[in-house]
């Protein structure tokens, strides 16, 4: 089970229960203990483990959604997951020069995820594809892709 590292984050959702289910489906998310719920029944602290990392959640009257990134083993597997999580895709996979696939899903409580992927890219393959039209154009459309989703 994960520790806590240097810096962990919180998803303040509108609906964190829910949000626990969806990370539980998309990125295999394993609770820490069981929400502790205030008076109300609403969630007032929860913990995830995410692979090797520690993400706490609870719920708020008014939120914002978080900005979120993963690295993950197989991003088309995640990707699938969050559609039939009914996550919105804003940015389809797209290989980057560096060797990341970089893919961007709005979840249902608003949050955006940046799900990557790495590719064995060696340094030499790298200056080659930067300069590889495909790659620039790769780029131009994830840089474009988040119009308007980041506020």
């Amino acid at each position: 089970m994960a520790e806590y590292t240097t810096v962990d984050p919180w998803i303040i959702s509108a609906d964190t229960l829910a949000e626990i289910a969806f990370l539980s489906d998309v990125f295999g998310a394993v609770a820490r203990a069981e929400p502790l719920l205030d008076a109300s029944g609403r969630v007032a602290h929860a913990e995830l483990a995410i692979g090797d990392s520690v993400v706490m959640l609870f719920d708020a009257q008014e939120t914002r959604p978080a900005y979120l990134r993963v690295y993950v083993d197989d991003l088309d597997a995640v990707i699938t997951r969050a559609e039939s999580g009914e996550a919105r895709v804003v940015t389809r996979p797209t290989e980057l020069a560096w060797g990341d696939v970089v893919s961007r899903f709005r979840d249902p409580q608003g949050h955006l995820w940046w799900a990557f992927q790495k590719l064995d890219i060696d340094f030499a393959d790298m200056e080659r594809r930067a300069e590889d039209p495909r790659f620039q154009e790769g780029m131009a459309y994830v840089q474009s892709s988040a119009a308007g989703e980041i506020t």
